[in-house]
């Protein structure tokens, strides 16, 4: 319960309005929600924010598990050999990443559905394995949102020259240009949770435009630099996908809003965040 003598009477009623809606996501955020009720200058800000909030897609467990379900029910389908097959996270060094994590939850998964056995942490392997014996690769991630990283490990691929191979992206949860982009280029992609841009693609005509400018001021707050990491960068989100998602208790994406996860301000002083974001230089 909220100590409604901290805050004023129309900051308690937005605060409130978000954890009714967003229980989960927001439990014991009332600093953050109230830090971002600062930040706006007007009413446009704070129904932005609040909208933003409302449709965020931050996955608990369970839906994280459909997720992993959905994939390897559609890899199932593919019919290939499990002997010829193998799951690959798409990374390329030794450092923490999500799409092992995935790969290393979809185990049980797939192995009961389609019979896979073979797992491999680095895409920089796949040669190796190919040079065993598989054909088929399923490479796998949390999040697509840009597409970069996905047509740069097609791209790789593509330069092996393995033409008795296949390779196909399936990923938990992606943004809709980006799959389409992979799709226009002739990258096969599967993502059972696919989502719009937060602001882009939600709102029409005049209030898009309005809103667009609100962020680009909300953004004018925070710290232009921090380390050897650069703000205009990921503006609107890494290459602006505007996205909207995240895991609960785990490492945001870039491409979510950084007035979410921004952990400075202007004057560099540190700022308490909606989500947490660590990477290199930042």
């Amino acid at each position: 319960m909220m100590a409604t003598t901290r805050y004023t009477r129309r900051e308690y009623e937005w605060i409130l309005s978000l954890q009714r809606v967003q229980t989960s996501m927001l439990k014991g955020k009332d600093s953050v929600l109230s830090e971002l009720y600062s930040l706006c200058d007007n009413y446009n800000q704070l129904n932005l924010i609040k909208d933003l909030i409302i449709r965020f897609n931050c996955f608990d467990e369970d839906i994280y598990n459909l997720t992993l379900i959905e994939i390897a029910k559609f890899i199932s389908s593919l019919g290939y050999d499990p002997e010829k097959t193998a799951l690959i996270a798409l990374c390329h060094d030794s450092s923490a990443d999500s799409s092992q994590v995935v790969l290393n939850d979809l185990k049980v998964y797939i192995n009961k559905e389609a019979g896979i056995s073979t797992f491999i942490n680095r895409f920089d392997k796949l040669l190796k394995y190919y040079n065993q014996g598989k054909r088929h690769f399923i490479a796998v991630d949390e999040f697509i949102g840009s597409g970069q990283t996905v047509a740069n490990c097609y791209k790789e691929f593509c330069g092996l020259k393995l033409h008795d191979a296949t390779l196909f992206f399936c990923i938990t949860a992606g943004m809709k240009d980006a799959v389409v982009l992979s799709n226009t280029e002739g990258i096969n992609i599967f993502v059972p949770y696919i989502m719009e841009k937060g602001i882009s693609d939600h709102y029409l005509g005049n209030i898009r435009s309005i809103y667009i400018k609100e962020m680009e001021k909300l953004e004018r707050n925070l710290a232009d630099t921090i380390c050897d990491t650069h703000l205009p960068d990921y503006s609107f989100g890494y290459k602006r996908s505007e996205a909207l998602y995240s895991r609960m208790n785990k490492n945001v994406p870039n491409n979510v809003f950084p007035i979410f996860w921004w952990k400075e301000y202007k004057d560099n002083k540190n700022r308490i965040t909606l989500f947490d974001r660590v990477q290199d230089g930042y």
